[in-house]
Formats: structure tokens, C-alpha cells, sequence
């Protein structure tokens, strides 16, 4: 798997398909967007960029994953 770490992301709603978009940016090697997401599929996706850091993304796999994270390691304000 060719894991990309990404930067910046942008998602949003289609209303009218009830389904989702999310496009990630890759430092200095371009992005992808993926369209037509399910609602859940959408929120899970969603949550893991607002949650998480590191965050990488394969788009072979089509797998969106954190790397290396401690267990039981919470998030500091």
C-alpha cells in the first residue's frame, strides 16, 4: 500500500443526492476527491479528519488511516 499523508481537506453535502464529497490534499503530490459517499460512510470519514493527526490516505486501498498511535493515548487541549 502507497500511503499519502494528508494536508488539507475540504468536504461537502450534495441535498438533493443525499450523498457526500471529500477532497484531500497531499503535501506538494496533488489530492483526491471522493464523490458519492453514504451518509455513514460520509460521517466516519469526516470524523477521522477532524479527529485524528497524522492522517494518511491509499488510494489503491481506498483506505483512510492514523499511524502509529499509542493505546489508550487521548486527545490534549
Amino acid at each position: 500500500m502507497a500511503y499519502k499523508e494528508v494536508k488539507k481537506y475540504h468536504i461537502g453535502w450534495r441535498h438533493a443526492a443525499h450523498s457526500g464529497l471529500i477532497k484531500m490534499f497531499y503535501a506538494g503530490t496533488g489530492d483526491v476527491q471522493i464523490d458519492s459517499l453514504a451518509a455513514d460512510d460520509y460521517m466516519a470519514m469526516v470524523d477521522i479528519l477532524r479527529n485524528e493527526a497524522p492522517i494518511y490516505y491509499d488510494e489503491v486501498a481506498k483506505v483512510l488511516a492514523t499511524h502509529h498511535e499509542a493505546v489508550g493515548e487521548g486527545e490534549s487541549n
